[in-house]
């Protein structure tokens, strides 16, 4: 389960942080290829549960930009069968100093209006009903002194996983 959610973290984490890296320069084609080849996540390290309503990841940072980043918010919402199920948001901000590699621990909150749902969501998964689930995702943060925002409304998760190279079975792991 720890591989699974590393995995599911880590591969999330580097869009949002590279689109916050491409957004602060929209003026220059050079400037956004640099800074996605400047600021990557290079792996996960521990990830462990927070009671039952959070997670804690650390993972490794290289941030070459002679920009500090910083990501400030982010949040994920899964939606069955139209109807908002969950959120998982980021509790703390993530600070990335300009060039340094380093270790932070990113916080997550688990929320959940109706307890069933994470019930619900792993029952469809094993069943293969995955077309009537969605994903929100949206982050704020800062490259250098400029903000930044990033969003995707109510996508399928099939096409929200293929984003980012996560399957269906790492889901089922992490609900069990």
């Amino acid at each position: 389960m720890r591989h699974a959610v590393g995995s599911f973290f880590r591969r999330a984490a580097l869009p949002v942080l590279a689109a916050l890296a491409a957004l602060a320069f929209p003026s220059c084609r050079g400037a956004v290829e640099r800074a996605a080849r400047d600021i990557a996540i290079e792996g996960v390290g521990e990830v462990a549960r927070l009671g039952s309503a959070g997670a804690a990841v650390t993972l490794r940072v290289r941030n070459d930009s002679p920009r500090n980043v910083r990501l400030d918010d982010a949040c994920l919402e899964l939606y069955l069968a139209g109807g908002r199920a969950a959120e998982w948001r980021l509790h703390e901000p993530v600070r990335v100093p300009d060039r340094t590699t380093l270790e932070c621990r990113t916080v997550w909150r688990l929320r959940s209006e109706d307890p069933m749902a994470y019930y619900a969501l792993g029952r469809r998964l094993r069943n293969g009903e995955i077309d009537r689930i969605e994903v929100s995702a949206r982050a704020v943060g800062h490259v250098g002194g400029l903000r930044v925002k990033f969003s995707r409304e109510r996508m399928p998760l099939s096409e929200f996983l293929n984003t980012f190279g996560v399957t269906i079975e790492q889901i089922e792991n992490f609900l069990e």
